[in-house]
């Protein structure tokens, strides 16, 4: 037997430009999403900073509505006491027109009675004294009233003012945060984008990556896995010859033929752990794919050994696609118990038999969702 076949298998020249061109594809894309990651980062970082100058406009125009508001009630206590004062200047002028009216009348009763009662002038005089003490007395309260008028009036205006002053800076106020909301919108559309650009980046990655895993899983088309080998000598001569045996015991009807069968065999993992008492599987390379499924066949009919100690035969995945046929193992196990058929369809597809009806389910959620709408399979299977 020549050297070459114990050696590992290598890719041929276009397996290796494909897997050189998905690497490098996948490193190009993984740089290009860190750097979007960065950027989406620096632009939250910068939206925060917009957010806490925004709380700031908004708390400082808070406190100018208070002012505004307490400057308002002011205003509306002056002019309370503007209406007051504007009455009481309509009574005094009333009741100056009332006495102005009275002395008028008693001037006229005085000129009618003079002639009959002469002693009545000197009453006349002091009637008319009065009259002029109450003219300036009312005068000087007119007057005292018109000062607070102006006073009032000038206040007034100071709050107007104030007012006026006040709305400029609301404006000044409401149009930078308008600016910062529209900042805002502006942030949020492009980082709305870079979210969906993340998320097509996300999806071309996993795309690529379930091609490299498709690609594994191709080259090792012609691959069985040998678990329960036992190791009995760590070189691949020795190795080769236990397979051989194996087969041997197995499936002598494929070594009738002088034609090589392995094309290469070796230990996975390459390097024993000394932790795991149990012995590592064995990969068994095959020439022809149709003979490594004669095999593969032959394990699922009965029960494979070596030197009467049981072994057992499996298809040869990548680690991905193992493990996601391993999330079956329950539910595969179940449907076994109840007699429904079940097979694992590659990738990692489950199928059954219910009701003289073939069901696939490509996910173990699809196969919850099924559950869910049939009670009955749900009771068994839960």
């Amino acid at each position: 037997m020549s050297s070459e076949s114990l050696k590992p298998r290598k890719m041929d020249r276009n397996e290796e430009e494909i897997v050189e061109i998905l690497t490098r594809e996948v490193r190009l894309t993984e740089e290009k999403f860190r750097a979007r990651n960065e950027e989406n980062r620096f632009l939250n970082e910068e939206n925060r900073a917009l957010n806490e100058e925004n709380r700031a406009l908004n708390e400082e125009n808070r406190s100018l509505n208070e002012e505004n508001r307490a400057i308002t009630e002011e205003k509306r206590i002056l002019s309370m006491e503007f209406k007051k004062t504007m009455s009481r200047i309509d009574k005094i002028e009333s009741m100056l027109e009332l006495l102005c009216t009275e002395v008028e009348g008693m001037q006229q009763r005085l000129s009618d009675f003079q002639q009959q009662y002469s002693k009545m002038d000197e009453n006349l005089e002091e009637v008319i004294n009065l009259k002029e003490e109450i003219r300036d007395v009312l005068l000087g309260e007119v007057t005292e009233l018109k000062v607070e008028f102006e006073d009032t009036n000038s206040k007034i205006e100071e709050i107007d003012n104030k007012l006026k002053e006040i709305s400029e800076g609301n404006d000044a106020l409401i149009e930078s945060i308008t600016n910062l909301e529209q900042k805002n919108r502006e942030k949020e559309k492009y980082l709305a984008g870079q979210k969906e650009n993340t998320a097509t980046l996300e999806k071309n990655l996993n795309i690529v990556h379930d091609k490299l895993i498709n690609i594994d899983d191709k080259m090792r088309r012609n691959n069985l896995r040998i678990i329960g080998l036992p190791e009995e000598e760590n070189t691949s001569k020795m190795l080769y010859i236990m397979v051989q045996k194996v087969i041997d015991e197995n499936c002598p009807e494929l070594l009738i033929t002088d034609k090589e069968l392995i094309k290469v065999t070796h230990r996975s993992p390459p390097t024993k752990n000394p932790m795991f008492s149990t012995p590592r599987h064995v990969i068994v390379t095959f020439y022809d794919f149709n003979n490594k499924q004669t095999i593969l066949r032959a394990s699922r009919r009965r029960m494979f050994k070596y030197e009467g100690m049981p072994i057992r035969i499996t298809e040869d995945y990548s680690g991905v696609t193992r493990n996601k046929r391993r999330e079956w193992s329950d539910i595969f196990q179940k449907a076994k118990e109840l007699k429904l058929k079940p097979r694992m369809l590659y990738p990692s597809k489950l199928s059954i038999i219910l009701n003289e009806e073939k069901l696939i389910f490509n996910k173990k959620e699809a196969f919850e969702e099924f559950l869910k709408g049939n009670p009955a399979m749900s009771r068994i299977f839960t």
